[in-house]
């Protein structure tokens, strides 16, 4: 994805639904000691259907704490390859948005500098605009 042909109002709100998603996620049950704890509890889920495998036989109660051991391993996945992928992208716009930042404030003095080499040569040559139009009635 090229960032440098969104526009700067496509970066803004890209950036401001990004931010409020991280935030969001910030305060879910996925993020932080909570998400560890709740993977854990997944792995332990799967673990113990193992075990259950192992001394009791192939029975499909021993499948019982595996199947929602196995989908809360990959909701918490899901989740964080999602949050790593957002904030990775997060970071692409907001490298996008200051580049941008600078490249205006260059112009900007660039803009200034051009006004500035125009007086500087006018005056040098011992031509102003003033002296053009007094000298020309």
């Amino acid at each position: 994805m090229n960032l440098k042909t969104w526009t700067d109002e496509e970066l803004a709100s890209t950036r401001g639904q990004i931010e409020e998603w991280c935030a969001k996620h910030a305060q879910s049950v996925w993020s932080g000691r909570k998400g560890y704890i709740i993977g854990l509890l997944g792995v332990f889920g799967i673990s113990t259907g193992i075990v259950f495998l192992i001394f009791d036989g192939i029975e499909v109660i021993s499948f019982a704490p595996m199947l929602p051991g196995g989908a809360v391993c990959f909701s918490w996945w899901r989740v964080n390859q999602q949050y790593k992928k957002n904030s990775g992208f997060l970071e692409e716009v907001k490298e996008e948005i200051a580049r941008r930042i600078k490249k205006a404030e260059k112009n900007k003095k660039a803009g200034k500098m051009d006004k500035v080499e125009k007086v500087e040569e006018s005056v040098s040559t011992g031509k102003t605009e003033e002296a053009g139009k007094s000298g020309g009635e």
